[in-house]
Formats: structure tokens, C-alpha cells, sequence
């Protein structure tokens, strides 16, 4: 981008690269965010070169606080709708919080009964003889009750 035509940026709007080193994101990020719907679509100079209103800032870091809260950018999405329309999001937000609040308490259960397991098999572990009959003897002789995994659940393992 020349002096002239950077100097002729409208008030208020800012470079990709400024907003990106302000908001703490790389360029690479704030086009992610405008491909998926977090960002509107940004000015563009006669070169092409985007052009964002500062204010965007705030709207990035609303997305960085939704996600440390463990709503996923498609959830923040939501909530952007919503926020546009004639209500505030608040209900909404809740609602989503809540079911995150159980599914990570579900996921603590999981932890917790994992940690059980790995000291139960430690403990075991140390009085079984080593063989070169299998692989490990250790997990060989583990019982482990074979779980159903639902769909949800197979494609966040992968």
C-alpha cells in the first residue's frame, strides 16, 4: 500500500496487520473470524487491502472471553445473532453455559475414574512378574470394561 493511499484511510479504520497486533491474533486469524461470520466483511482500499473499524477490537476480545468460558466459535456465532437482533443474548448465553457446565463436569467424572484406574494398575503393577510371553503384561492384565461410545464422542477422539 503507497504513503498517499494510506494516509486517505478513513478515520477510524485500521490496517489488518494493526488490528491484528492490537487485538493479539495474527492477520491469518481476523480473515478466519470474517470467513465464518465472527467479523463483518471490512472495508477494502482500492488495492483490496482491508480496512476494519477499530471497534472490531472489542468484538475480538468478546470472542477470546467466550472462548476461555468453553464456547466453541460456532456457539460465539450464535450469540453474535443473536446479539444483533432485538434482544440481548443473556438467556441465550446462559443456557450455553449451563450445558457446557455439564458436559465438563460429565468429562471431570471421566477424569476422575481414569485417575482411579492408572493408580489401581500402578499399584498392581508392581507385584506382577515381567514376561516376554506378551507386550505388557501390565496392560494385558488390566480388565477394562469395554464402553459404548457415542457418535459425539468417537469424533473427538479422532
Amino acid at each position: 500500500m503507497s504513503a498517499t493511499e494510506g494516509s486517505r484511510q478513513p478515520s477510524g479504520l485500521v490496517k489488518i496487520g494493526d488490528l491484528a497486533a492490537q487485538a493479539g491474533v495474527t492477520p491469518d486469524t481476523l480473515r478466519y473470524y470474517e470467513r465464518v461470520g465472527l467479523l463483518p466483511a471490512p472495508h477494502r482500499t482500492r488495492t483490496g487491502y482491508r480496512l476494519y473499524d477499530g471497534a472490531i477490537a472489542d468484538r475480538i476480545g468478546f470472542i477470546h472471553k467466550a472462548q476461555a468460558l468453553g464456547l466453541t466459535l460456532e456457539e460465539v456465532r450464535e450469540v453474535l445473532k443473536v446479539a444483533e437482533s432485538v434482544s440481548p443474548p443473556c438467556e441465550h448465553v446462559r443456557a450455553l453455559l449451563s450445558r457446557r457446565l455439564k458436559e465438563v463436569q460429565g468429562r471431570i467424572a471421566e477424569l476422575e475414574s481414569l485417575q482411579r484406574s492408572l493408580a489401581r494398575t500402578l499399584a498392581r503393577s508392581r507385584s506382577l512378574p515381567l514376561t516376554r510371553s506378551c507386550v505388557c503384561g501390565i496392560i494385558e492384565s488390566t480388565a477394562v470394561p469395554r464402553q459404548r461410545m457415542s457418535r459425539k464422542t468417537r469424533k473427538e477422539k479422532v
